[in-house]
């Protein structure tokens, strides 16, 4: 790839993460919190007349730390667990850093609650992500399940000899679920893009559940799409087509609030 373009790509992701506010992670705090500790121990340092050039120096580099797999790839920073515990390690220091700079007691106080408040904030997070993806697998499921029940009340019950292709997506939404880069997403609406949509996944997942479909292929899915066209969106009666060893469903794209 182009140096320039890749240039342009990886400040277009910094900025995407490390500089604009984005939930539910909030990694830009780490780029406020690097800027505000380096400024406060260069401020301190000139009241004080003993700058501490090796904190300046490690500050610097432990933002470099962070922002290292963007500097390496030169695109994706994700998955979001990679970053982990750099990123977390990384804000306890700036934190310490901060809280051991401060020459009033009280101020400390004041500094010491509002991280711990920032570290609960996160916790939440995390304990909403974590119910985001079990609300999302057991919806699955159960779904998967629908739809499987569906084809055998058509006769079908050797799966193996069967591929099941999926057109459209659905998702599985709830007032506790959470978007993250992969959680809040689901099997049914991955990989649209790819030749196959997301029958790969779908039918993945569908054999950890038991039920092993044969492979999916792109001409299967151009097929699919065309007969879809004249389909109900399941799980109404006409949703689910036999076409010899295919089986089509029709899923219309829209959410399931629970």
């Amino acid at each position: 790839m182009d140096t320039s373009l890749l240039m342009q790509i990886a400040l277009a992701k910094f900025k995407q993460f490390f500089i604009f506010p984005n939930q539910p992670f909030e990694l830009s705090v780490v780029t406020y919190l690097a800027v505000v500790t380096f400024a406060l121990v260069l401020i301190m340092g000139l009241i004080r007349k003993q700058i501490r050039w090796t904190i300046l120096l490690d500050i610097i580099a432990e933002y470099i730390l962070v922002l290292s797999l963007l500097i390496l790839l030169g695109n994706m920073i994700g998955p979001i667990r990679s970053l982990t515990p750099t990123v977390p390690l990384v804000m306890i220091v700036y934190s310490l850093t901060v809280m051991t700079m401060m020459p009033n007691k009280r101020l400390l106080l004041v500094v010491g609650m509002s991280f711990s408040i920032f570290a609960l904030m996160l916790s939440k997070t995390t304990s909403d992500l974590e119910q985001s993806f079990i609300i999302s697998y057991e919806n699955e499921v159960k779904f998967s399940d629908k739809i499987v029940t569906s084809v055998q009340e058509l006769g079908i019950n050797n799966f193996d000899q069967y591929r099941l292709v999926i057109v459209g997506e659905k998702r599985f939404n709830s007032p506790l679920t959470e978007m993250g880069e992969m959680i809040g997403n689901t099997h049914y609406n991955w990989d649209l893009d790819s030749p196959t949509g997301s029958n790969r996944r779908v039918t993945n997942f569908l054999s950890s559940q038991g039920y092993k479909f044969a492979t999916v292929s792109p001409t299967d899915y151009r097929k699919a799409q065309r007969i879809s066209l004249k389909m109900k969106t399941f799980p109404a009666k006409g949703g689910i087509k036999i076409l010899g060893k295919m089986i089509v469903v029709n899923l219309k794209n829209t959410d399931i609030v629970n």
